[in-house]
């Protein structure tokens, strides 16, 4: 029993010894095995379950689906390590369904569906051929990832992703399997060079949904790789979207002195639908100043396009109870709308409407920064409405108008304006004529139709008035009969007869008749309602030719260059005739009340629309004198090439005078004051960009000064005194030139040294530059060449008129002048600086005169505006991410001598 016991113990210990042996044998395949199985533990790298299967079996494992779909190469070597491990090198490529990879070097595991992927470094250390991922549309650059295809997780270092208009650069970044990473040290910034920004916001940590938003924690700004720590954000989120999206708008903020601290410009945007959205935003004071304000822009592709801006201000400024204390209500509307020509070719619409009361401007603080805006004294607005029928020709308009003048706050307006009109048609033209074209078969008409409503006054009286009473209105037909033909084969004539009538709701008449301090009648009116008609007609006779005039100069004078001169005048001659509308038996016009002497006569409809007929008879003529001096050069025999000048004309042609008209005219049917006033009108470019404009006007009686008062006689200058023809009443003349930086290397002969284009559309300096160029476009050596681009224009203009001085009972001559000036300069190509301003030389003052400095920092924009002196001196800087994602990320400061009142002192 003892021996079978140590037998029965002996085989145990053996079996035990056996399996522990066995155990240890497939604990040593285990650990050589180890890396696996731990690979297989870390659901992010495989996220698969560890082999469960007998270790005393053996099984084939089988390919997943991912080895069986993957596509994979590469440009130069592909090398197998056993059979589930691929290393790819130089332009390595792998796509699995929507995914793509792209590398210089890649290893792919097919069994885990696990790939490792990283660029390489070029001679000068710089990693070059980078890991970029495509999925989805979205474009991932990487240093280095670690990803698993089958579970969509991975381990990403250096990661660049383009969101909205911004990039998003993280440091150390985990992808979630539903696109999303979560970053630790993560930037966003919208500066393209997003590797080194200028500014970024750097985040400690975020999560980031492509194409969705950014959520980060705490984050603060660095400027030239410098932190900011105090302007920091304790959290953050970021939208992105590349549909319509509404959202709130935040305010900007400020001073002033008058309304007091403020919130500008904050509110709520609608993104109603893809053809229309809108902007309601409001603006608050601490002083108890408000506005509102709403914008739209809408479009409807090939049919319409515009957009709407309506605001409302309550402006108080100064306290209650004292002299300074003021309430106004300000409103501005703008609209502009324009129609597609495709979408109705006979017919269009548009409106540029520009309407605000008259302390709008004065009280809009982005005016004052503004010197063209606070020099505009007009605004005007128009809706008009076109159509035309096809194959007729009739054509119809309707326009709505209105004018603002912010110096005297007037206003006039139109509205509605009717306008149809029949061009000319030949009703007497033979459609199957055989032979030569009749004279009568030339003879053509027209018709026209206008109507309008309108208003003029002061701007503070238009909502109050009465459409009936303070308002003109009327109709006018016009019919026009006209032919031409010409007369010993080089005149030719031009005889016409013309119809108007017009059509009017009232009449004025006068009340009662009063003298003034100078002894003139001061008339008071009252308007006679009913329906009056007003015609006339008038008949005309015109002759016009052109007379050609050549004379070839002296060699000896102007040597061999000039072949001849050309003088080229046009003479026209008119007469007309119509009978005097002024006889009561027309009733157009009547004799004041109380005239005993029958002879003072008004007109019924002074101030109507359309005027009245003309009083008294007329039968004169009316001639005018057009003269044109041209040189002509001769052409060298060795230029064999047909360039003409900008404008078409020979480049041998060159233009003395290109214009020089006289007109006048005499009045053969009255027995004094026949002849009319002379006009002059002349203009001429004296070279290249300087031209020259003259328009003066002659009177041809004599006036003298009776007793204190001017009195124009009835005899000419040219009968006292035959070298005189007629008094100077009224002058002026403007000319200008603009020339820039390569003016004086032309006037001088030097050369435009800047790069020549190739036939390639390159420079030859351009491979170089682009080699060496950094981001801030330094120069390869570090020094910018010197050239600054610049421009200037000048301008001046002069003003003479004849006037009576009641002081000094005699005539005498007012004139005026203004200069004015305007420029650019490009100091480097960075720095910008423009000007402009002026001088009065009758007040003897600077016009307006303000200058802009702007400096373009990349993803940055600094600007300064500054009006350095007179009623309106201010200034204005401010720099701001040139990004509308960013648009708050801004410093602005501004002051002005308005709104301000200690600036300047």
């Amino acid at each position: 029993m003892r021996k079978v016991t140590i037998i029965v113990a002996f085989c145990l210990v053996f079996l035990s010894f056996f399996f522990i042996s066995e155990h240890k044998t497939y604990g040593q395949n285990a650990a050589l095995g180890s890396d696996t199985t731990q690979l297989a533990n870390d659901t992010l790298l495989l996220g698969q379950q560890a082999d469960s299967t007998n270790r005393n079996t053996y099984i084939s494992p089988t390919k997943s689906y991912f080895a069986t779909n993957v596509d994979y190469g590469s440009e130069d070597s592909t090398i197998m390590e056993g059979t589930s491990i691929v290393h790819l090198y130089n332009k390595a490529h792998i796509k699995f369904e929507d995914m793509d990879l792209n590398a210089y070097y890649i290893r792919l595991n097919l069994d885990s569906s696990i790939v490792y992927a990283c660029g390489r470094r070029d001679s000068t250390g710089a990693l070059v051929d980078l890991p970029e991922f495509v999925q989805g549309g979205t474009n991932y650059k990487q240093h280095e990832i670690t990803y698993n295809f089958e579970t969509g997780k991975g381990f990403i270092r250096h990661v660049v992703t383009q969101q909205g208009e911004g990039f998003v650069t993280g440091q150390k970044n985990k992808r979630m399997p539903d696109g999303s990473f979560c970053m630790a040290d993560g930037d966003y910034t919208t500066c393209e060079y997003h590797d080194h920004p200028h500014f970024s916001l750097h985040m400690t940590k975020a999560k980031v949904k492509p194409g969705k938003f950014i959520a980060t924690g705490p984050a603060y700004l660095i400027m030239e790789d410098v932190p900011i720590y105090p302007l920091f954000i304790p959290f953050g989120y970021f939208p992105f979207t590349d549909k319509f999206s509404s959202g709130f708008l935040m305010p900007s903020y400020g001073e002033e002195s008058t309304r007091g601290f403020y919130l500008r410009d904050g509110g709520y945007y609608f993104a109603l639908n893809n053809k229309m959205d809108l902007n309601l935003t409001g603006d608050i004071f601490t002083k108890g100043s408000w506005g509102l304000r709403a914008s739209s822009r809408y479009a409807n592709r090939y049919k319409y396009n515009g957009n709407f801006n309506i605001r409302y201000m309550i402006n108080i400024t100064g306290e209650k109870e004292l002299p300074d204390y003021s309430k106004t209500k300000d409103f501005s509307i703008s609209w502009s709308h324009s129609k597609d020509p495709k979408s109705s070719p006979y017919s269009s619409l548009s409106a540029s409407v520009d309407f605000s009361s008259t302390s709008y401007e004065r009280n809009n603080l982005e005016t004052y920064y503004n010197p063209a805006a606070l020099a505009r004294n007009h605004k005007s607005s128009s809706v008009s409405y076109a159509k035309r029928w096809a194959g007729k020709p009739m054509n119809l308009s309707i326009n709505g108008l209105i004018q603002q003048n912010s110096a005297d706050q007037t206003v006039n307006v139109s509205l509605p304006q009717i306008s149809f009109s029949v061009s000319r048609i030949t009703p007497f033209k033979i459609k199957d004529r055989v032979g030569k074209e009749k004279w009568f078969e030339k003879i053509g008409t027209s018709y026209t139709f206008t109507s309008s409503n309108s208003f003029s006054g002061l701007q503070s009286n238009l909502f109050n008035s009465n459409l009936i009473r303070d308002w003109s209105n009327g109709a006018k037909h016009s019919i026009p009969v006209s032919t031409s033909f010409n007369l010993l084969k080089y005149i030719n004539l031009s005889p016409s007869i013309n119809y108007n009538e017009r059509w009017y709701s009232y009449k004025t008449v006068v009340a009662g008749v009063k003298k003034d301090r100078y002894n003139a009648d001061s008339l008071a009116y009252e308007r006679v309602y009913g329906f009056n008609r007003v015609w006339d007609y008038s008949a005309s006779l015109g002759a016009s030719t052109k007379l050609y005039g050549f004379y070839r100069p002296i060699k000896a004078i102007f040597g061999d260059k000039v072949e001849a001169i050309r003088h080229v005048m046009t003479p026209s001659v008119s007469m007309n005739w119509h009978p005097d509308f002024g006889d009561p038996k027309y009733g157009y016009y009547a004799r004041y009340p109380n005239d005993t002497t029958g002879s003072k006569y008004y007109s019924l409809y002074s101030g109507a629309l359309y005027g009245n007929a003309p009083q008294g008879k007329f039968g004169g003529l009316s001639f005018s004198l057009g003269n044109n001096l041209e040189m002509k050069l001769r052409k060298d025999p060795n230029d064999t090439s047909t360039v003409k000048n900008q404008n078409g004309t020979d480049k041998n042609k060159i233009t003395l005078l290109e214009r020089l008209s006289i007109s006048s005219g005499y009045n053969l049917a009255v027995d004094s004051f026949q002849w009319q006033g002379i006009s002059i009108s002349a203009n001429s470019r004296l070279f290249k960009g300087l031209s020259l404009n003259m328009n003066a006007t002659l009177d041809p009686y004599v006036t003298e000064v009776v007793n204190g008062v001017p009195v124009r006689r009835n005899v000419t200058y040219f009968s006292q005194n035959h070298t005189k023809i007629g008094q100077l009443t009224n002058m002026s003349a403007s000319t200008g030139y603009a020339f820039d930086d390569q003016f004086f290397k032309k006037l001088f002969g030097g050369e435009d040294k800047t790069d020549k284009t190739k036939a390639d559309g390159s420079t030859e300096n351009s491979e170089v530059n682009n080699e060496k160029a950094n981001k801030n476009n330094i120069p390869p050596n570090g020094y910018y060449p010197f050239a600054i681009p610049w421009n200037i224009s000048f301008s001046y203009s002069y003003q003479l008129s004849h006037l009576f001085n009641r002081d000094t009972k005699a005539f005498e001559y007012v004139g005026s002048s203004n200069l004015g000036f305007s420029g650019s300069m490009k100091l480097t190509p960075l720095w910008n600086i423009n000007f402009s301003s002026g001088y009065d030389f009758r007040m003897k003052e600077i016009a307006s005169t303000s200058m802009n400095i702007t400096r373009s920092l990349h993803c940055w924009n600094m600007s300064l505006g500054l009006v350095p002196f007179g009623r309106y001196k201010s200034y204005n800087f401010l720099i701001r991410v040139n990004s509308g994602m960013l648009q708050d990320l801004k410093y602005e400061k501004r002051k002005n001598g308005v709104y301000d009142p200690g600036f300047g002192q």
